[in-house]
């Protein structure tokens, strides 16, 4: 087994290509964040996106990030920023080098909830959670749901998301309603 040279001690989610010897990577060392595509053959990183372009889209401080998925337009990824409040923000860099920011985090179906994380992706679409977070007897607590989107959907701003696990309970146990409200109204 080779070892391969990779620009970070670690890494998230990888995005292979379809049929080709090569896959993205976001690293993240020393506070920047650079989108990479490393070809097998040639055993080479090749820079998509450098640390400079995603901050300026991002609009604020860092303070997270990953990839979500490769589409038949690009790939798709994410930023958490923390500036006065925390925002997730989603970008398409498309096949030229183009950035353009999705509207899907603003767009949950239930509201007062923000963008997660990704769970998985798949050909068609991606799996991801999205919360509520709240104060419940004094302590931090949330909702989380699970929910599907098409990259079709993703890309076209279409916005179609579909719950596929709804909460029943917040992470500390309280019983919640249909819009992730805790029953007991605290």
């Amino acid at each position: 087994m080779e070892q391969i040279e990779l620009f970070q001690s670690g890494y998230e989610r990888i995005l292979p290509e379809e049929n080709e010897n090569s896959f993205y990577y976001l690293s993240v060392e020393g506070g920047e964040r650079n989108l990479y595509q490393y070809d097998i053959d040639s055993r080479k990183n090749k820079l998509c996106l450098e640390n400079e372009k995603i901050l300026e889209n991002a609009g604020g401080d860092i303070v997270g990030s990953d990839l979500c998925g490769k589409c038949q337009e690009g790939i798709v990824y994410w930023v958490r920023t923390w500036t006065e409040e925390r925002e997730e923000k989603m970008f398409l860099l498309d096949h030229n080098g183009k950035i353009q920011e999705l509207s899907m985090p603003q767009q949950l179906p239930v509201a007062g909830t923000h963008f997660y994380d990704v769970i998985c992706a798949t050909e068609k679409g991606m799996y991801f959670w999205y919360l509520k977070d709240f104060e419940s007897n004094g302590f931090q607590d949330n909702v989380d749901w699970q929910a599907y989107t098409e990259w079709e959907d993703l890309v076209n701003e279409k916005s179609v998301i579909k719950n596929v696990i709804k909460p029943h309970m917040t992470a500390m146990g309280e019983l919640v309603d249909e819009n992730g409200n805790p029953i007991n109204g605290q």
